[in-house]
Formats: C-alpha cells, sequence, structure tokens
C-alpha cells in the first residue's frame, strides 16, 4: 500500500533555483545574524461574503441549530479583493519570535467616472427580460464612483477603465507607514527592512518593480522575490505540499489574525458606500500581541 502524491513540475533549473533562495532565507538574506528584522510579506486576498464553516457546531439544548447556505453558483457569492501587507519584526533568530503588524489593507478598487447615467435594472415578471428604462437613476452622468478592478504594476488605467496600481499603494500609503515603523522611538526602531512577495504579473510589471527597486535602494531596504526571477516554478498547494520558502508559524499566525479583525470591513462594505471611501482612504496600522 502507497499514498499516491501530485507532484509539482519543476524543472532542474525551477529546483536549484528554489534550494538556493531557500537556503538564501535561512541564511538571513545574508545579514549579520545580530541584526534586527522588519520582514514584510504583501499579497492579494479574496474576500468572500458567505465562508461556510468546516467545523461548525449545533446544540439543541443551547438552542443553536444545524444551518446551511444556499447559492444558484459561486458566482452570485459576493466577494472583494484586497492587497494586504503585514510585518514580522525579529531580534536575531526568525524562529525566537517576534512582533506582527498589519501595515496596510487596501480593498482593491478605483473611482469610475460614467459618460452617461446608469439606471438600476429590474427584471419583467412575464418576459423574464431585464430593463433599464424608466428605472430611477444608479450613478449620475460624471460623478465618480467606486468599483472594483483589477490589480496592476502602475498602470492607474482610465476614468471609464480604472485599475488598482500597487505603485500608488506604495508610494502614499505603504513606504509612510514602514517609515514610521522603524523611526526613532518606533516600535522596530532600527530595524533592517526585508520585504518579499510573490513573482504575480503586477508585482514584476517592468515600471512598477524598477521604481520599488530603487526607492528601497535609496532607503537601505532589500527587495527579495518569492521565488527567483525567470521560471516561476507551480507553488500550488495542491502540487506542493510544503513551500519551500520558510516562513515563521507566527507570521502566519500574525497575519491571520490581522484579516479576521479587518473581515468586516470589505464584506460590510460593499453595501455601504461610505465604509468603502472611509476603507480605501488611509491604511490601518495594527500591532498584534
Amino acid at each position: 500500500m502507497y499514498e499516491k502524491n501530485i507532484k509539482p513540475g519543476l524543472t532542474a533549473a525551477n529546483r536549484e533555483k528554489q534550494v538556493t533562495f531557500a537556503k538564501h532565507v535561512h541564511n538571513k538574506w545574508g545579514l549579520d545574524p545580530a541584526t534586527k528584522v522588519l520582514w514584510i510579506m504583501s499579497d492579494e486576498k479574496w474576500f468572500h461574503a458567505m465562508v461556510p464553516r468546516s467545523n461548525a457546531k449545533a446544540c439543541e439544548e443551547l438552542g443553536i441549530g444545524v444551518k446551511s447556505y444556499s447559492a444558484h453558483h459561486k458566482r452570485h457569492i459576493t466577494k472583494v479583493m484586497a492587497h494586504c501587507t503585514v510585518g514580522y519584526c525579529f531580534d536575531e533568530n526568525v524562529e525566537d519570535g517576534g512582533s506582527g503588524y498589519l501595515i496596510g489593507l487596501h480593498r482593491c478598487a478605483a473611482y469610475k467616472v460614467p459618460l452617461r447615467n446608469v439606471h438600476f435594472s429590474s427584471k419583467d415578471p412575464e418576459t423574464g427580460r431585464t430593463t433599464f428604462k424608466g428605472n430611477p437613476i444608479k450613478h449620475h452622468k460624471g460623478q465618480p464612483y467606486l468599483v472594483d478592478c483589477n490589480v496592476t504594476g502602475s498602470n492607474p488605467g482610465t476614468p471609464t477603465a480604472p485599475c488598482f496600481p500597487l505603485k500608488g499603494v506604495w508610494e502614499h500609503s505603504l513606504i509612510p507607514c514602514v517609515e514610521a515603523l522603524i523611526a526613532v522611538g518606533g516600535p522596530c526602531e532600527g530595524a533592517q527592512v526585508v520585504f518579499q512577495e510573490d513573482n504575480a504579473g503586477p508585482h514584476i510589471e517592468g515600471i512598477y518593480r524598477d521604481w520599488m527597486n530603487a526607492e528601497f535602494a535609496r532607503r537601505n531596504w532589500m527587495v527579495e522575490l518569492q521565488a527567483p526571477q525567470g521560471e516561476s516554478p507551480p507553488t500550488s498547494p495542491t502540487t506542493l505540499r510544503m513551500p519551500i520558502t520558510p516562513a515563521p508559524p507566527l507570521y502566519h499566525l500574525h497575519l491571520l489574525q490581522a484579516l479576521t479583525r479587518m473581515y468586516w470591513t470589505y464584506t460590510c462594505s460593499r453595501r455601504c458606500p461610505t465604509g468603502i471611501q472611509s476603507s480605501c482612504s488611509y491604511t490601518m496600522t495594527l500591532r498584534l500581541p
């Protein structure tokens, strides 16, 4: 008897790059062992409005009954994407523990300018056809409104087809927050910043990557891509059971706590224009215990 596994399609070059990078992280990126480090990681995350629990409990004596959800298709479940940036500050050894920080959590959205009035839709009960004519105006011509949009490296899009550029998020929000963390009197005073992210398309877009490298180099910060440049080996949980690139358990715990505490903002703001505007206009900085 044996267990069948799905092996990742790694080439010899992929395996060599992954092992080299893993050793690089284990060696503390070539820094002095006594260096205080603020290890930063950012990525995009989908938040679904309906999340069934895998370990739900029911108890008739307490009046807690069995609950179920119904959806015609998963595409009908409201979801939003947010860009999350977290930091893990430690002294000598990452395994000895440290402090986790939620540096920024931004909904991937931007303002769109309608070229004409946009009306609410309604469905004819007899024909089943969707109509807009005669319905109240949902968005007035020329008045911007917030919409979810694609994540890009530096391209802001157009007024009628906006995008969510990561360059602007770092320039106006994340970099100032990181500078405050490591400034004199800050919680991570004097720490060496090491930023790590994966090789997703927007993360390696030319203008964004060149700008990030220049800004980080000017501050003596380090940028480390999670997978080496060139061929990116598959990192799906289905094909890669144990991540080759290590991350401390406490780091993931702080990230999970941060996302859990902020979840309601991005699920509720879908139906509250005021909440959307406020959640996207500033970065929330949170120190976790």
